[in-house]
């Protein structure tokens, strides 16, 4: 049987600074990973658009983008007609009367939203 002995108040205090040193490298990572996924994830509103929404388009053609807006703003060109959960391809929108667009992501949430021009 081992006894552990009380701790001094030198190894108290290694204790505590290891125990805070820990802390701040977790928190340096937790930051460091949401600016990361902020960086990759861009300037990307698509996950979020529903039916009424408006958006402008943004990023290139490697990587494109889309920025959700009040359907009033000058820049906000698209209005979202439907949404599709469930669904990955732009065909989808070809039943939608109006729409001229789509954009379709697949992955952790599968999903298409057709759009038309915004008639401000």
């Amino acid at each position: 049987m081992t006894i552990a002995q009380p701790l001094d108040d030198s190894a108290r205090a290694a204790r505590l600074r290891r125990a805070w040193i820990l802390i701040g490298v977790l928190a340096v990572v937790f930051v460091s990973a949401t600016l990361l996924n902020r960086h990759f994830a861009g300037d990307n509103d698509a996950a979020q658009l529903k039916a009424g929404d408006c958006f402008q388009k943004t990023g290139s053609e490697d990587d494109p983008g889309v920025k959700q807006l009040g359907c009033g703003d000058s820049h906000a060109r698209y209005r979202v007609l439907k949404r599709l959960d469930d669904e990955v391809t732009g065909l989808a929108c070809s039943d939608v009367k109006g729409s001229t667009g789509s954009i379709s992501a697949a992955g952790t949430e599968d999903y298409v939203v057709c759009f038309a021009r915004n008639r401000h």
